[in-house]
């Protein structure tokens, strides 16, 4: 489960993020923007990430909300599913907090089928579009779910996941097959990133080290020769490295806006007809 408690910016974080802004696309007039993550499982190193991403955007001033797909919804840990079934329940975020986390391994499960009716008999929901009504109030939506889950929810879409590696040979392998099942089954290239986990020198060649070994094997055995990026993510650090705006930038670059009201066959009461999904070009 995701933890919500490094959410704190001070001066220092919005001084490196206002340099940012003009080159960062134009948030739409209408809409809400979504970007994804691949959960790998590797939560001690890539929940960090997590925060920092979601604290960089915060400081560019973007409300988020986090689609936790690892972690189930329940009665008494309510999430996506509760949205999708009573479309009221997120109508008012809490004022003291600019991003939420929301349980949705069940909803984002229930989004991405296509052949299955629901428990109610109705159509499946289907798509990203059913996202933009529940979550209007939210400048960006970030989908963080297992490799598989994604590539239905992005399907027709220009969103490029990232997926980021720890400097050790099991994440890396790991790694290398996340990407091989994405260009394979869905071609879709992700966003790629070698996370460095330690404050010395050291740390940074390891991720060097596993970025190299992790590109190697893409044009090697997928063909693939693509850029991986070099993060500095530290566990229990609360506040965003240098390098986390220009990872930001990267995901808003291919984000989709997702926009409009209900589809009529499975509209709540109260919502209209006509969601939406419209890739954002980088500019």
């Amino acid at each position: 489960m995701l933890d919500a408690a490094a959410r704190a910016t001070d001066a220092a974080v919005l001084d490196q993020s206002e340099g940012l802004r003009h080159w960062l696309p134009q948030a739409p007039s209408h809409g809400t923007r979504v970007i994804a993550m691949v959960s790998r499982g590797e939560s001690r190193t890539e929940q960090p990430l997590l925060w920092q991403i979601c604290t960089s955007l915060e400081g560019l001033g973007h409300s988020v909300a986090v689609l936790d797909g690892t972690t189930a919804e329940s009665e008494h840990n309510p999430g996506l599913q509760q949205l999708l079934d009573h479309a009221h329940w997120l109508d008012h975020p809490h004022e003291d907090a600019n991003w939420q986390i929301v349980p949705s391994r069940l909803g984002l499960a229930r989004l991405a089928s296509r052949d299955m009716e629901d428990d109610m008999g109705l159509p499946p929901l289907g798509n990203l579009g059913n996202l933009g009504p529940l979550f209007k109030d939210f400048n960006i939506v970030l989908l963080y779910a297992r490799a598989d889950a994604l590539m239905s929810l992005l399907s027709g879409t220009g969103v490029r996941p990232l997926l980021a590696i720890a400097p050790s040979r099991n994440s890396i392998v790991g790694g290398y097959q996340t990407l091989k099942q994405l260009l394979q089954r869905a071609q879709r290239l992700p966003i790629l990133v070698s996370l460095v986990t330690g404050p010395l020198k050291a740390a940074e060649n390891r991720a060097t080290v596993a970025a190299r070994s992790l590109r190697q094997c893409a044009a090697t055995y997928l063909g693939c020769d693509t850029e991986v990026l070099s993060i500095r993510s530290f566990p229990q650090q609360d506040l965003p490295c240098e390098d986390t705006p220009r990872l930001v930038l990267r995901l808003l670059e291919s984000a989709a806006t997702v926009g409009g009201g209900w589809p009529s066959s499975f509209a709540p009461a109260g919502f209209g007809s006509g969601a939406v999904v419209h890739p954002v070009r980088s500019q």
